[in-house]
């Protein structure tokens, strides 16, 4: 894996999301791989709602640093996303605000 840093901090989630949730926009510290354990999620470029993605159990996504991101269930049930992410040494995981 060529983009990962010589010296990182591993965070390992799970994360649910009811039916009709969303993150709010956010950036990441690292590279963010993410993996649809149950149901359903989608992405958003920005907060563009016309550049969605959305992901089936069993497919995967990657945030990159940087990237402003919400990810949500638009499904009719429960979902569930296990991610593993890769910091750079003092990177934040997440940066919400004005971004």
């Amino acid at each position: 894996m060529d983009d990962a840093p010589a010296h990182f901090t591993q965070v390992l989630l799970i994360v649910d999301l009811p039916r009709s949730t969303w993150t709010l926009p956010h950036l990441s510290g690292g590279y963010i791989y993410t993996t649809v354990i149950q149901g359903e999620v989608t992405t958003r470029i920005g907060t563009a709602s016309d550049q969605e993605t959305t992901y089936q159990t069993g497919e995967a996504f990657v945030e990159a640093p940087g990237e402003l991101l919400p990810v949500g269930n638009s499904g009719a049930g429960k979902a569930r996303v296990l991610s593993t992410a890769l910091l750079p040494a003092h990177a934040p995981l997440t940066i919400y605000g004005d971004v």
